[in-house]
């Protein structure tokens, strides 16, 4: 599911919120780089999150061409703690990627058990652009030849 966000007076970016199947086959990653070239036509900042069931903290990680993709659009991973955890487990499946880390004012793993899955959070920078073409109004009252007794 993809979001286009536009903050007043900031730069636009697209949101992705992406669920990758745990069984299912490797095109699902050429269906999801024809995603990211169509949405870097729309926009060069683009942030991604969820559950791509891609465990980095396994020793296969993820699939080479997943990785491939990532590295052809500049997207990192910023996502470095378990995000499923259980009695026998730990993974980091859960993950977000941005390609403009400089916007990022930080990126973490919620510690809530409310699921299987730990919440990832990311907050962003956000850069004023400021208004364009607009001017500013002062209204202001001269009080100089005020008089109170003609107020009442």
């Amino acid at each position: 599911m993809w979001f286009e966000i536009k903050p007043d007076y900031k730069k636009s970016f697209l949101l992705c919120f992406a669920y990758r199947p745990p069984k299912s086959l490797i095109d699902w990653v050429d269906d999801f780089e024809k995603e990211i070239r169509m949405a870097m036509t729309m926009n060069s900042d683009i942030t991604i999150m969820g559950d791509f069931n891609f465990n980095f903290k396994a020793p296969n990680k993820p699939p080479q061409k997943w990785l491939n993709v990532l590295d052809s659009y500049n997207f990192q991973q910023l996502i470095e703690k378990a995000t499923r955890v259980t009695k026998d487990t730990s993974t980091l499946i859960d993950h977000i990627y941005v390609n403009n880390p400089n916007m990022v004012e930080e990126s973490h793993v919620c510690r809530y058990a409310i699921s299987d899955h730990y919440p990832i959070c990311l907050t962003r920078k956000e850069v004023n652009i400021g208004k364009k073409n607009t001017h500013s109004t002062i209204t202001y009252r001269n009080f100089k030849n005020f008089n109170q007794n003609n107020f009442y």
